[in-house]
């Protein structure tokens, strides 16, 4: 049934990441904007730059080689211009390629140079990087741009407190240090509740395989390890390279959005139960309602107000060149609440939705809007079925002043931002009750060991010290290894 392949589509595309569904957008693109082609060729050209900042030249005539762009040789200014190079105006005939597609392979490829891992977390990582890079200003992925006075001098603030910050992360800790160990050396981290649940045995390369009670909380609290773990250790395996990126989460969001919702009637709700549910399927009774209701046959209900809820984390990330930056993450858990439950939802982490599958063996999957949100005694019903979201976060939203999305956040007066550390949230000039007015109010107000700045540089000293001294461990045990060659 065509309706239901398209919500079925729908909703694995939000498990994607934004960026692989704005690459996928710029591959199909067969004619770009005339603004977008002029930019993206800007953006390719400096990411070519710093790839190779004596010689960009030489980095460009790689780049096409390497994507399989021969023909591109002779005409590449229409898809790399370099920094200093000549501009052309926008719209000129021919000054500027129109394939997508062209676009996003030589991004693709930039990447792959780009990248001094072999992980392939890393290169999976620093390949968003590379498309944020290229995608910036366009239409694709819009900027920031200040209104007045006012927004202008709140992005300044906000740039600054990240340079600062940035500054003080290289300057006073060996985080970039440890970042290139981990290019090519396995390290991991795990972490418990109980040393009774697994069986990780003595440390084998000593003290410098556990992790210091400091940084066991920080990870645990940033929900990198498990939450309260009372253990954490190094191990000499792969991980995402999000383990080795300070983080913190500093509160919630929540966003107000109309949505479609096809209405449950009162009476039909309890068959749609989840206490009735085997596993995740749909209780027989509730599937034989709905295969006779409009919803089947294309009806979307109609348009309600609800708040979509995300959690805040601050983070400082590696870029493909080794270096830090600092950026802001609406890390979307799906949660949604009507206006009656949102401070309910906010305070205990729940939501006002659940899911189901069809019990036929199709892959088609509901989202329902639930009466309350759930609690501890029997389930609410379900009220209504969430039909095509245009929910205003994707599955990760990843930025700072310069992102649309995250500047909104930081920024703006549409957003609703619940911290979860004491804080003024009406600091001028900033709008009150955005992320931004609470960062400069605890930079400003709160003690020295609550300030998320110091929070963030110590945790990030922890990790460094602490994976440094990991892996001289592990060295020191090969090296010794070695000596058995002169053993008689």
């Amino acid at each position: 049934m065509k309706t239901m392949e398209n919500i079925l589509k729908n909703r694995k595309s939000e498990q994607r990441t934004r960026v692989e569904i704005l690459e996928e957008k710029l591959r199909s693109q067969v004619r770009l904007l005339d603004a977008d082609k002029k930019i993206l060729a800007e953006n390719l050209g400096r990411i070519c730059a710093e790839l190779n900042p004596d010689k960009p030249l030489t980095a460009v005539s790689l780049l096409i080689e390497k994507s399989g762009l021969q023909s591109l040789q002779q005409k590449r200014k229409r898809f790399i211009r370099l920094p200093g190079e000549e501009e052309s105006p926008i719209g000129e005939k021919g000054a500027y390629g129109a394939s997508g597609e062209t676009f996003a392979t030589l991004a693709s490829t930039a990447a792959q140079m780009g990248s001094t891992s072999n992980d392939e977390n890393v290169k999976r990582r620093d390949k968003e990087y590379c498309f944020r890079q290229l995608l910036k200003g366009t239409s694709f992925l819009p900027v920031y741009k200040p209104e007045g006075l006012g927004g202008r001098s709140t992005k300044d603030i906000l740039d600054e407190y990240r340079e600062r910050l940035i500054e003080r992360i290289a300057k006073d800790t060996r985080l970039t240090e440890l970042w290139k160990i981990l290019e090519n050396t396995p390290m991991s981290i795990r972490g418990g509740v109980n040393l009774d649940l697994i069986d990780v045995g003595p440390p084998q390369y000593g003290p410098a395989q556990l992790l210091p009670d400091k940084l066991t909380e920080a990870l645990s609290r940033a929900g990198k390890i498990p939450p309260n773990s009372k253990w954490a250790r190094f191990f000499t395996s792969r991980v995402d390279p999000f383990y080795w990126w300070p983080s913190l989460k500093i509160g919630q969001i929540a966003i107000e959005k109309k949505i479609r919702v096809f209405h449950i009637p009162s009476d039909v709700g309890p068959l749609f139960n989840s206490d009735k549910m085997v596993g995740d399927f749909l209780p027989e009774q509730a599937r034989k309602w709905l295969q006779k209701s409009d919803y089947y046959n294309g009806d979307r209900g109609e348009e309600e107000e609800l708040w979509q809820v995300a959690d805040i984390i601050i983070e400082i990330r590696r870029n493909p060149n080794g270096k830090p930056f600092l950026c802001l993450m609406a890390y979307n858990t799906y949660r949604y609440a009507t206006n009656k439950h949102l401070d309910d939802i906010i305070s205990l982490g729940q939501s006002q939705i659940t899911n189901a599958e069809d019990a036929d063996g199709q892959e088609y999957l509901f989202t329902f809007l639930l009466e309350r949100p759930f609690s501890g005694d029997s389930s609410p019903n379900p009220i209504g079925i969430i039909c095509e979201e245009d929910a205003p976060l994707s599955h990760d939203n990843v930025g700072w002043t310069d992102d649309d999305v995250i500047s909104e956040i930081l920024m703006g007066d549409t957003v609703r931002f619940f911290p979860s550390f004491d804080s003024d949230l009406s600091c001028a000039p900033f709008h009150s009750d955005c992320v931004g007015a609470a960062l400069i109010a605890n930079l400003k107000d709160a003690e020295k060991e609550d300030r998320i700045d110091k929070i963030l540089i110590e945790q990030a000293q922890l990790m460094a010290e602490a994976g440094i001294g990991f892996y001289e461990a592990v060295f020191d045990e090969t090296r010794e290894t070695l000596l058995k060659i002169s053993e008689d």
